[in-house]
This record gives structure tokens, sequence and C-alpha cells, in this order.
């Protein structure tokens, strides 16, 4: 279906949009079923026509290059699914998406939505960096932290936020910073606490909880 998509968009010149939407599912198909090499040349070429491309608004530009990046980058190298294990081109890809959404941010204070999209972009590039380059890594992820604490609360930024503090206490420990990492990950919890997330009959993989119940683990193990 996103191959006809692409296809149709092509014949009939349709606007930019469409031909980049078909080549995002495409990209993102091909990457779930394998084919790594036509993923990155689908969303590399959503990413070109995106750059040159003239949308309705800036934010409209900024969501769409964004949405673009963000795929590449996890085509390219995110370390939690399958990808083509280029971590040093996969951080470029994050970073650009990254300045693109947090300067959308500081244009617009009411935003929330772009809040969290700084800090899931900036989340997948700074877990890439932590194990080189732990000092960026926390950096990146205070600077989400930041960005997520100026919008105004809710149970997905809460959420968000967790996922963070959970994440940063991987280049924290790193750092020889070991406290503040188990700091961290207690302020998670509370925050999934606050959300009812936790304590959990069930959890499920890769959620919030999951990943601060994971961060519990390797803290504990990290310190004996």
């Amino acid at each position: 279906y996103s191959r006809r998509a692409v296809e149709l968009a092509r014949s009939t010149g349709s606007p930019p949009d469409y031909l980049i939407g078909g080549l995002s599912v495409l990209a993102n198909a091909s990457r779930l079923s394998g084919d790594l090499p036509l993923a990155l040349q689908a969303v590399s070429e959503s990413i070109a026509i995106a750059r040159t491309a003239h949308f309705g608004s800036e934010v409209q530009t900024v969501s769409v290059l964004y949405s673009a990046l963000n795929r590449q980058g996890m085509i390219l190298g995110d370390y939690q699914s399958i990808n083509l294990n280029r971590p040093a081109d996969a951080i470029a890809a994050f970073q650009e998406a990254y300045e693109l959404v947090d300067r959308q941010a500081a244009r617009d204070a009411n935003d929330a939505n772009i809040r969290i999209r700084v800090a899931t972009v900036g989340r997948e590039m700074a877990d890439l960096l932590a194990p080189t380059d732990p000092r960026r890594s926390l950096n990146v992820f205070d600077h989400s932290l930041e960005r997520l604490r100026e919008a105004k609360a809710s149970v997905l930024n809460s959420r968000t936020q967790a996922e963070v503090l959970a994440h940063s206490s991987y280049p924290l420990r790193r750092l020889g910073r070991v406290a503040e990492a188990g700091a961290r990950i207690d302020a998670a919890f509370a925050l999934l606490s606050a959300t009812k997330d936790y304590p959990a009959a069930q959890v499920n993989l890769g959620n919030e909880t999951d990943i601060a119940l994971r961060a519990r683990a390797d803290q504990e193990a990290a310190t004996g």
C-alpha cells in the first residue's frame, strides 16, 4: 500500500506532503520487515523533498522535517530496535531534528506537544551518546527535562519526564555520579506513582514503568 501511495503521488503531481507521507510509511514498513537499505533510501528521499518543499506554515515545515529526520536516525542507529549500526550518522540525524524542535519550543512557550518531541528525539540521541560522550548525553537529557518542565502538567508530560529521568541515570553513572543517578530513578518512580502507573499489576514492555524498572535494576547491579 505504501508503494502504491508513492506511485500515485509521483504520477499525479500531488502536494509534497503526500509523497513524503508515502515514503515515510514505506521506510517504517521496510525497516520492520528487515529491508534496511530500502528503508534508508525511502526516508532519505523524504528528507530531500521536505528540505525544498513549501508548506503552509513554519510549524508544519518543522513537523514534517522532524518526523523524517527522527525516522532516519532510528533506521541508522536506534539501539532498541533493528538498525544499520551507524550510530554516528544516527546521532547527526537526531541532532538536526532536536535542534529543529528545540528552536520551535523557544518560539512558542505554550506548545506542550513540541516539548514532548524535544524529549523524545533528545532521549534517542542521548542514549547513543551515553557510552562514548556521557557529559554531552547528560546535557541533552537535562535540557530535555527543562523543556518538559516549561509545559503545563499532564499525565503524558509526567510519563515522559519519568522516562528521561530513568535514561539519564546511565550517563550519570559513567561520570561517577552514582548517588545522583539513583536519585533520578527515585524521581522517575515518584512521577509514575503520581500518574497511577506504578505499582502496577502488569507492566507492558517498553513503557515508562518498564524503563524505570530496568534503570533501577541496572543501578542496583552497578552498585553491588
